[in-house]
């Protein structure tokens, strides 16, 4: 088996993601998968316990978020707001991805999201690798394709298009999109289905799941797929089914984080002006 998921929300991603942690490790380890991300809304909460559960059922797990990204934190307007994943390829980048959620966090970055921007992208990228995201990514707005170019200069190598199977209108206008600005830029593709319920019979949970706050609804087709189902489905143009579904081999490959339990961890205070 090729293909790793490498976009998933578990219930950290309150109100949005419907599967627990447990959940995700058994689906991956069902569809026999050897790796799986965690990448929740804004959030590394779940962080730990997911990296324990992965363990436990023999996944290596891959340290991720969704971050809320904006192009400038001072700018206080919510369609500002978009999506970006990104993935720890080692300890540097997992330290950076924990140094992200902090800045998000702050008062001044919060605006009804915890968000970055890009100064605070250039600054942490090291060791992460970037995925484009879903179709709420700043390269799905007019000036995507300025976006598209600054995360490949920012992350080189390390920055993969994203496209999903989704059976909608407006994700395939998106997918054709990233196609096209993939082939321009030499970024490689890569197929992720946004997992926020573990098996498809989980959809109409999720569903009211989603109802509780009244914002949205995800396609039915929002879980974990197995790599039979991705490459039958029509909703990926078969040209790129290869290259994208073995590329999330590859990235998983590229990520290997671990993190040490127990022992004396002290804070390091970097600034020490009075």
């Amino acid at each position: 088996m090729k293909y790793v998921s490498l976009h998933n929300h578990s219930h950290f991603s309150l109100l949005d993601g419907y599967q627990t942690i447990p959940e995700m490790a058994s689906r991956a380890k069902e569809l026999g998968a050897t790796a799986l991300s965690i990448t929740d809304h804004g959030t590394m909460r779940g962080v730990v316990e997911f990296y324990k559960e992965c363990k436990a059922q023999g996944i290596k797990p891959i340290i991720g978020c969704e971050f809320y990204f904006c192009p400038d934190f001072s700018v206080r307007d919510r369609s500002m707001t978009h999506h970006l994943v990104l993935l720890a390829m080692n300890d540097v980048g997992y330290r950076n991805l924990k140094e992200l959620d902090t800045i998000a966090y702050k008062e001044a970055h919060m605006f009804y999201k915890p968000r970055i921007d890009e100064s605070d992208l250039r600054k942490h990228s090291d060791g992460i690798v970037c995925l484009s995201a879903c179709m709420a990514s700043i390269v799905n707005t007019p000036d995507g394709e300025e976006w598209f170019e600054k995360f490949y200069n920012i992350f080189g190598d390390r920055f993969f298009a994203e496209i999903q199977p989704l059976n909608i209108d407006k994700q395939q206008e998106y997918n054709a999109k990233v196609i096209a600005l993939a082939r321009k830029y030499n970024v490689p593709l890569v197929v992720t289905t946004d997992a926020h319920y573990a098996r498809p019979e989980d959809e109409p949970y999720h569903y009211l799941w989603l109802q509780i706050h009244g914002n949205g609804y995800h396609d039915n087709e929002n879980y974990q797929w197995s790599e039979d189902e991705l490459r039958k489905t029509p909703w990926i143009p078969d040209e790129v089914k290869d290259e994208c579904i073995e590329n999330t081999a590859r990235i998983a490959d590229m990520c290997d984080v671990e993190i040490e339990f127990g022992g004396q961890h002290y804070p390091v205070y970097t600034d020490r002006n009075p």
